[in-house]
């Protein structure tokens, strides 16, 4: 039985651990994943302030330029709609940075 799902990798991207996701996408057959699922999360990361209210608990530690560095591999991984889509994410990210480097 398979135990990795589209779940493991959305884990890791949104823990910031691009090495652990770019492994399980190298994985033969490659980890399943749902692209647009991360993406969005990782958006909806990056634009939460600390200064919000609910700060989802698997942020703690995790670095802004993570989630970017995740996010530009991505983009140079993927087909040309999800490419517009994680420049439009980064675009967006880079004209309202977050202060400071950790949540």
């Amino acid at each position: 039985p398979r135990l990795m799902t589209h779940h493991t990798c959305w884990t890791a991207a949104i823990m910031g651990h691009l090495g652990t996701l770019q492994w399980l996408r190298a994985l033969e057959p490659p980890c399943p994943w749902e692209p647009k699922k991360i993406v969005f999360s990782l958006a909806k990361v990056l634009r939460c302030r600390p200064d919000n209210h609910y700060v989802p608990p698997y942020r703690a530690g995790v670095r802004p330029s993570q989630l970017v560095e995740i996010l530009e591999w991505m983009r140079d991984n993927e087909s040309t709609f999800m490419r517009q889509k994680i420049n439009s994410v980064l675009l967006d990210v880079a004209s309202d940075p977050v202060e400071g480097d950790v949540y």
